[in-house]
């Protein structure tokens, strides 16, 4: 029987640990294939000898729709699946009958879909453009110093060190939101989770976008753009609105997920 109201850090501790048993092996595998397909993609899209005059090339700039695209996969298929049992009632009865509160297992579903996946696919990420980066300068350096008027060194930078990625600090904290709507439609949808997920999500993104720009050519009509003298700038609130706007879609996810959660075990 599920205690709703309580949480205990010993019974959590070992919730954690059991979970592993049965949710880590779907996750490590799932992990290594992203692995293979990352390092495949750098394998395939690093720049060759004879295109290193070309500028722009020390930061390559296909690591950022890469590191984009193959994260956000991850992150949410490995959230989609996580209560993907729920949909199959010989699997859900079981899942139900684990000892351990609402509470708890709603915490220990964020840790397992919205803090170890994030935090290791960053750390993958980073010891893939790491090995990548080491091995380009290990073949240009010793290239540019025997025939420096046909080869220059690019100087190739990390990922988190180039200037592209300074303009992706306002989503710093987006990934815990993907993470967050995947595993509310795990627990929501009882077949095709995260087909059905997808869709909602694509449909709801739409709709804002639209409702935004219609509300946006209803305030501003009749009006005039007036631009700012050179060497003057607005001050750029968007940083802290958009990380206030994705802790609250966050949070009211995760509270969604909780109380359907909570239907479930009654």
């Amino acid at each position: 029987m599920a205690m709703n109201n309580t949480f205990d850090l010993n019974r959590f501790a070992l919730l954690i640990k059991r979970k592993w048993q049965e949710f880590g092996k779907i996750y490590l595998v799932t992990l290594l294939v992203v692995t293979g397909v990352t390092v495949l993609i750098y394998m395939i899209s690093m720049p060759k000898i004879e295109h290193s005059s070309i500028e722009g090339i020390r930061e390559m700039r296909f690591r950022i729709p890469l590191f984009l695209s193959v994260g956000f996969l991850f992150i949410s298929i490995v959230s989609s699946s996580y209560f993907i049992s729920m949909g199959q009632k010989s699997r859900a009865i079981g899942e139900l009958m684990v000892p351990g509160s609402t509470l708890e297992k709603f915490l220990c579903a964020i840790f397992y879909t919205g803090i170890v996946p994030i935090f290791s696919y960053l750390v993958l990420f980073t010891v893939v453009d790491l090995m990548f980066i080491d091995y380009l300068h290990s073949v240009f350096k010793p290239l540019a110093v025997q025939n420096p008027p046909n080869l220059s060194d690019p100087d190739f930078q990390l990922l988190y060190t180039i200037e592209q990625w300074s303009h992706m600090k306002r989503f710093y904290l987006f990934p815990f939101t993907v993470t967050s709507v995947f595993l509310l439609g795990s627990i929501y949808f009882s077949r095709f989770q995260y087909i059905k997920t997808a869709i909602v999500l694509i449909a709801f993104i739409y709709f804002i976008s639209y409702s935004a720009f219609r509300l946006s050519g209803w305030l501003n009509q009749g009006k005039v753009h007036v631009q700012m003298k050179r060497g003057i700038r607005a001050p750029d609130d968007t940083f802290v609105w958009s990380l206030l706007a994705t802790v609250v879609l966050t949070v009211l996810f995760w509270y969604i997920g909780y109380i359907r959660l909570k239907e479930k075990e009654v």
